[in-house]
């Protein structure tokens, strides 16, 4: 897959960065992040999680429709998007929401997300 998107969220705010894979090395190509509104900060971590992924899939759609592309997070729970078997109501709402999309989920290390990380800490 050519394109990648990593995300993560903090306590404090959400953030993406979609890669595109040239000569086997991923390079970033579009940064986006944001602080959360006071009340997403009362989300749960996973919800926060998701909420990251919905955010960079909506700011970089038009570089992603109509073409296959990796989702790589450090939360682990979410490799359920693409069977969407939560109870979550929010959840199941924003993971039919991107159907759209033609996804894979790849968990990945927090020590390995450093581009995204780094976005959700300074903002």
């Amino acid at each position: 897959m050519p394109s990648v998107v990593q995300t993560v969220a903090s306590n404090k705010a959400i953030a993406g960065t979609l890669l595109q894979q040239h000569e086997g090395t991923l390079h970033p190509c579009f940064y986006a992040s944001r602080i959360l509104k006071d009340r997403e900060r009362n989300y749960a971590i996973i919800e926060l999680e998701m909420l990251a992924i919905i955010f960079a899939l909506d700011k970089f759609s038009k570089y992603l429709l109509m073409k296959p592309f990796l989702i790589q997070t450090d939360h682990a729970p979410l490799s359920f998007l693409k069977e969407n078997k939560s109870k979550n109501a929010r959840l199941t709402r924003w993971a039919l929401a991107i159907q759209q999309h033609s996804f894979s989920v790849q968990h990945i290390k927090g020590s390995n997300n450093i581009l995204s990380d780094t976005l959700s800490r300074m903002t």
